[in-house]
């Protein structure tokens, strides 16, 4: 059971590494015996963070997380004890390479919406999720597509549609030249009159 279980780290941990989901990166293993070296994490317990409550940019870190899986078309083990907020890096790490594997947005989605008052609006943050992987891009379009079949997904879907069509449009733009600034003309001056 050992050799399996250390067989199967070892495997997720270099399947992480070609990937871009920050993890706990597998530095060096044992050959024969079960030993793996991994990078070692400097963050912030993730139940001590729930318990005082999450931060706006700790939320977005989740969806910072959650784009990164989506984009793999993969998973993980996403459990408040599995995951570490590393504050200088600004990102949540995988402690470990454990139940990483081909998973749908949901299986992503349903765990980190799983923390006790881990995302409190989840349409905010689905809005997060769209923008960071695009509105059109193939990653969003499953995302959407997974929402008949769970009813928490789409219930958040549809606030998120609501708050769209509530938004007020946004302005036109238009184009000309910038307006002329006297100080940064392209007018020839003496160097006395530029020093002044």
């Amino acid at each position: 059971d050992a050799r399996a279980a250390f067989e199967a780290e070892k495997a997720a941990l270099e399947a992480l590494a070609r990937t871009a989901v920050p993890h706990s990166q597998l530095k060096a293993a044992g050959d024969g015996a079960l030993v793996l070296v991994r990078r070692n994490l400097n963050g912030w317990e993730t139940r001590k963070i729930l318990a005082e409550g999450i931060k706006r940019g700790q939320v977005n870190g989740l969806a910072d997380l959650a784009a990164v899986l989506i984009r793999q078309g993969a998973t993980a083990a996403l459990g408040p004890d599995a995951v570490l907020w590393e504050h200088w890096r600004g990102q949540w790490t995988l402690k470990r390479g454990e139940g990483f594997r081909a998973g749908s947005a949901w299986d992503t989605l349903s765990q980190l919406w799983g923390w006790k008052e881990g995302v409190p609006d989840r349409a905010a943050f689905l809005s997060g999720l769209r923008g960071r992987l695009g509105p059109a891009s193939a990653e969003w379009l499953r995302v959407v597509g997974e929402a008949p079949a769970r009813a928490e997904l789409r219930a958040a879907l549809d606030e998120l549609a609501r708050r769209d069509a509530a938004r007020a449009p946004p302005a036109d733009l238009s184009f000309g030249p910038g307006r002329s600034d006297a100080l940064f003309s392209d007018e020839v001056v003496s160097p006395r009159a530029l020093a002044k």
